[in-house]
């Protein structure tokens, strides 16, 4: 009973973690349009009308999307400004419409990431135009240091979105930065991200020195100011002119698809990758950079609680030892064969980790999964037969187990009962009236079948003389030709 509701929950995990957070969203978008519609109604936590008219005014990616994704674009909008501290510079007062907007940038940025709260970067300063930058000692519009803190100028923020044919928009620039430098520098990054990074880096160096040689180059100057610059920029070109970008550099563009997840071409599917282009699947991820594997987590719950699964369900179960690492070994290899190109692909440690997970990890659950299938599903039913005890390998009374091997009894007085016995298996057995028939059988009747022999456990209940005792035994042979032990009964 316990591994069915485990099987169930590990089952039913998923598709009821995807349904309870569309219930969710659906629900905070109906509260969208009840709530009211006056800024000086409006409260930050849970309010989200406000939220709608001013993104709808201000935001032209939120303006294409559905219902529900602009539930989620609200939802993270507001856990944004929760984990910022926003902070106006050179008398700039920060309103609702600052941390509202600058939250969109971030959150258009992310939309196709799960972390996208950039964690290392703590404050937002904004300030109302161009500001002088000590550590450069020139005028910014805005910059990001590689950890902590961006900087805007709230001025050309809002110049950035309403304005989509000059290709430059300062709050996802910044933003872009934050988000790589959250990668690189921070502990807190989103793994898809990480995933593809490698990729984009690699194609990205390759574009990046095509720029400096060709002059024409279909990014703006900018750009060639260092690799970091390229990729904000790259993201700016992305988000506002997706069409032009595609023609000019689509390997470019489809890895920007993977890094974040999402084609700003789909404009009527929430901008997700479903119709991308096929190279856009076929990009390789490497998870090396990520600071845990789901391998691991396979590895370490075979070890525990995996090999206690089989231990439990092997207790019941007509199968050896050897047959049970036999089992393993052909699990493992079974797994390395149809794993092998997807880790070849998109994630190769090393032979050492690639064995290991597949003997350790994948085979033990692999076991336990033909294990589990042979008990719950017969393919014969129930046998009830008489058996003798030939050879007792060991005794243990403190446990009061013994492993014996055992021999089937053919004789037509004890073929009778066990077939009696079959069909009223709920029935006590008379074990002093079996025990007078087995004395009363002549030996020269009582023939042993050498060729259907068995080693279970049995109970011995204080019991040590149990050598060429009977055993009546009922056994259903499961899936993958194991049987199962379902009454053992010694006489």
């Amino acid at each position: 009973m316990e591994i069915i509701v485990f099987l169930v929950i590990i089952i039913f995990y998923q598709p009821s973690r995807y349904i309870y957070y569309k219930v969710i969203e659906i629900a905070f978008w109906y509260r969208v349009n009840r709530q009211s519609k006056s800024p000086e109604d409006f409260r930050l936590k849970g309010d989200a009308k406000y939220y709608d008219e001013l993104l709808l005014e201000h935001i032209p990616y939120y303006r294409k999307l559905k219902p529900a994704s602009k539930a989620k674009f609200l939802n993270r909008i507001n856990r944004f400004i929760y984990s910022k501290k926003f902070i106006g510079k050179e008398g700039f007062e920060v309103t609702l419409d600052t941390q509202v907007l600058i939250s969109a940038a971030a959150i258009q940025l992310t939309f196709g990431l799960k972390n996208y709260f950039f964690a290392s970067f703590k404050k937002i300063f904004v300030y109302p135009d161009s500001f002088y930058f000590r550590q450069t000692g020139q005028y910014h519009k805005g910059n990001s240091g590689t950890q902590d803190f961006i900087n805007l100028s709230y001025k050309h923020f809002l110049e950035g979105f309403g304005t989509r044919k000059d290709r430059i928009n300062l709050g996802l620039h910044e933003m872009t930065h934050a988000l790589e430098f959250n990668y690189l520098f921070g502990d807190n990054y989103d793994y898809l991200f990480a995933d593809f990074y490698d990729s984009w880096a690699d194609m990205e160096e390759i574009e990046f020195e095509k720029m400096v040689m060709d002059k024409d180059y279909f990014l703006r100057r900018y750009a060639k100011a260092n690799i970091h610059e390229f990729f904000a920029v790259s993201v700016e070109h992305f988000f506002e002119d997706p069409r032009t970008f595609i023609n000019k550099a689509p390997n470019l563009y489809y890895r920007l698809c993977t890094l974040l997840n999402q084609d700003p071409l789909n404009e009527y599917g929430d901008y997700s990758l479903a119709k991308a282009s096929k190279e856009v699947h076929h990009i390789k991820r490497n998870f090396l950079n990520r600071r845990w594997h789901w391998s691991y987590s396979i590895i370490l719950s075979s070890i525990f609680p995996g090999i206690l699964f089989i231990y439990y369900i092997i207790d019941n179960m007509l199968i050896s030892t050897p047959h049970i690492f036999l089992l393993i070994l052909l699990s493992a290899i079974t797994g390395a064969v149809f794993q092998y190109n997807y880790f070849k692909k998109n994630y190769w440690p090393g032979i050492i980790h690639f064995v290991g997970y597949n003997l350790i990890g994948f085979g033990i659950w692999f076991t336990f999964l033909i294990l589990l299938l042979n008990q719950i599903i017969p393919v014969k039913d129930t046998d009830t037969s008489f058996y003798q005890i030939e050879k007792v390998y060991y005794e243990n009374m403190d446990a009061y187990t013994t492993m014996v091997k055992v021999c089937k009894i053919s004789n037509a007085s004890f073929e009778e009962l066990a077939n009696y016995y079959n069909l009223h298996p709920s029935e006590r057995l008379n074990r002093d009236e079996i025990q007078q028939l087995a004395k009363s059988i002549p030996k020269e009747e009582l023939k042993i079948d050498y060729t259907d022999c068995m080693e279970p456990k049995i109970l011995l209940k204080n019991e040590s003389n149990i050598f060429s005792r009977p055993l009546i035994i009922s056994k259903t042979k499961g899936l993958f030709g194991f049987y199962t032990i379902k009454r053992m009964v010694l006489i």
